[in-house]
């Protein structure tokens, strides 16, 4: 027995882009696993350099062309603020080369025909580190305390955010290649709740509830949630309804769930302290925002917390306009295409970040993944006829 030289390719580059893309180690447990990954990421990008003409292929080539505008203005907004908030540009190549390693990994395994092996692989590797976190969560936890004297858990992954995540990534790629098996979907969705609950994610915990009930009840409610104006009146809502609305966390019952079921402050752990100085976002440059790199410094400095804990005020920050309209553009097209697939979890997971964008910053790695997804998942189940009747974008 003997493996190609092509399968081994193949499957090095599975192994390379999922702890990339999805595998963050806490440095508790790993000193530099950061630093390595980015070396890893470089070397995985040399290492797709002999199927880079797949990039320009028919099938790819708009959407790619998308891909190419993100990352000039991801990097343009890094130049043109180097120096200003931070003196190094790291952040934003580091965030270019995952996304180019990302996107050109999934066209690679759909065009090679790898698209089953790979993503099986992917999602053993990703059930292996989700299964080492949620032991370690009760048998070894790293415990740390902020500036503030609070504690907080640093699991195996990393924050509570990565560990929720990690499990939801098993949501959204397993019907990707076991369509049939919906029992265990469901256990994988229930294992990700339970796991949300169990590390203090409230945000995730109702990100869940969310994207059940929208997977639940797709079929009765598709027309709306596929509406495009829809879509951008629930981003639009959800990025303002603390900010407009903040007399609903007076009310009696939601003081009850804050306080009794999420665990959180009156004040959200501070967010709406933040919402009384959104007059800083004037001195931000208003069409490149101040960069990846620099969006936290800029955020500490302009409240004198870490962020502003709103996703769209957070990709306003970080590139401008600019980046708000590309991001609009992605999220337009995924949940088109996610329409004519009628892929009902692509589209609940777009939602659930659009839902907890209110209270996080959360249009960053992991939606522009989805987003990116959803186009490829498009291209790989109906490339061929889409192209002949010209609806590929």
């Amino acid at each position: 027995m003997y493996i190609k030289v092509k399968d081994a390719y193949i499957y090095i580059l599975t192994i390379l882009v999922t702890h990339i893309s999805f595998i963050s180690i806490s440095s508790a447990f790993v000193g530099g696993y950061d630093s390595l990954v980015w070396k890893t990421s470089r070397l995985c990008l040399l290492l797709m350099i002999p199927e880079f003409g797949i990039f320009v292929k028919s099938r790819y080539l708009r959407m790619n062309i998308l891909v190419g505008v993100l990352c000039i203005s991801i990097f343009m907004s890094a130049m043109l603020n180097k120096g200003i908030l931070t003196f190094s540009i790291i952040s934003s190549l580091q965030l270019i080369t995952k996304l180019l390693c990302f996107v050109l990994f999934f066209e690679i395994i759909s065009f090679e025909g790898y698209w089953d092996k790979s993503i099986k692989l992917m999602i053993g590797i990703i059930v292996c580190y989700c299964a080492m976190s949620d032991i370690l969560m009760f048998v070894a936890p790293h415990r740390t305390w902020s500036a503030w004297g609070e504690h907080y858990d640093t699991f195996l992954v990393g924050s509570k955010f990565n560990m929720s995540y990690l499990h939801l990534w098993l949501v959204i790629l397993f019907p990707l290649v076991y369509k049939d098996k919906k029992t265990t979907h469901f256990m994988l969705m229930l294992w990700t709740f339970v796991i949300s609950v169990l590390d203090e994610c409230s945000t995730m915990v109702v990100g869940m509830i969310v994207f059940y009930l929208l997977f639940y009840f797709h079929d009765r409610i598709k027309r709306v949630i596929y509406n495009k104006i829809f879509l951008i009146f629930a981003l639009v809502f959800f990025a303002g309804i603390l900010i407009l609305g903040s007399e609903i966390l007076q009310l009696p019952v939601v003081q009850r769930i804050l306080l009794d079921v999420l665990n959180e402050t009156p004040t959200l752990s501070g967010r709406m302290n933040i919402y009384t100085r959104l007059e800083t976002l004037l001195l931000v440059n208003p069409f490149v925002g101040v960069s990846f790199d620099s969006n936290y410094n800029f955020s500490y400095i302009a409240t004198g917390a870490a962020n502003y804990q709103n996703g769209i005020i957070d990709l306003y920050v970080s590139f401008g306009f600019i980046g708000i309209t590309l991001f609009i553009i992605l999220l337009i097209g995924c949940c088109h295409y996610c329409e004519k697939m009628d892929d009902r979890v692509l589209v609940s997971s777009v939602y659930l970040f659009i839902v907890i964008s209110a209270v996080e910053i959360v249009y960053r790695m992991n939606i522009y993944m989805i987003l990116f997804l959803g186009f490829i998942c498009f291209k790989h189940s109906y490339g061929s006829s889409a192209i002949s009747k010209g609806e590929l974008i």
